[in-house]
């Protein structure tokens, strides 16, 4: 019971409902929400109630920029994964800026994702261009292909018109 009501985002002491709760009950929720268990409890519900789109959170393209910031060098299947993961999250223009929120508000940013243009991996490559021109399609996914570093924005143009030479992702 005392559970449910740390749990309860509204405010538990709330005279207006009717509920009464003694002095012991509310010093235990109160304790119980400073605990690490009850942050974990909390932290499942919250991605229980998260939105999920193809499959995949919000929360696993949070991991995914996480892997990617910290780990610099990936196997190409790994990357791929994640490529797919960002690009099957990807359905609108919301979307594509809750992604745009995840990455590191530092230089980095969208190079973490351009990297992968310099892999041998030629099915590497292709996702990669599919999610950065992804990216550009949006308004703010412009300023932030804008600030990619120059030498991976020429290998973007580059790889595009090798591995897309008619295709409508080309500017």
């Amino acid at each position: 019971m005392i559970l449910e009501l740390a749990l309860d985002d509204q405010q538990v002491f709330d005279v207006a409902q009717g509920k009464r709760f003694s002095e012991t009950q509310k010093q235990r929720v109160l304790r119980l929400r400073k605990t690490k268990t009850f942050q974990l409890q909390l932290m499942v519900r919250r991605l229980k109630e998260q939105k999920v789109v193809e499959g995949v959170s919000y929360s696993i393209i949070g991991l995914h920029m996480r892997q990617l910031k910290f780990k610099r060098s990936l196997v190409p299947s790994v990357f791929i994964r994640i490529l797919d993961d960002i690009r099957n999250y990807m359905k609108d223009s919301e979307q594509v800026i809750e992604v745009l929120a995840l990455l590191p508000k530092c230089r980095e940013g969208l190079n973490l994702i351009a990297t992968g243009l310099m892999s041998q991996s030629e099915e590497l490559v292709k996702r990669t261009i599919m999610v950065l021109s992804r990216i550009k399609e949006v308004d703010a996914g412009k300023e932030a292909f804008s600030s990619l570093n120059p030498i991976l924005l020429q290998v973007y143009y580059k790889k595009l018109a090798l591995h897309f030479p008619d295709s409508i992702l080309k500017y």
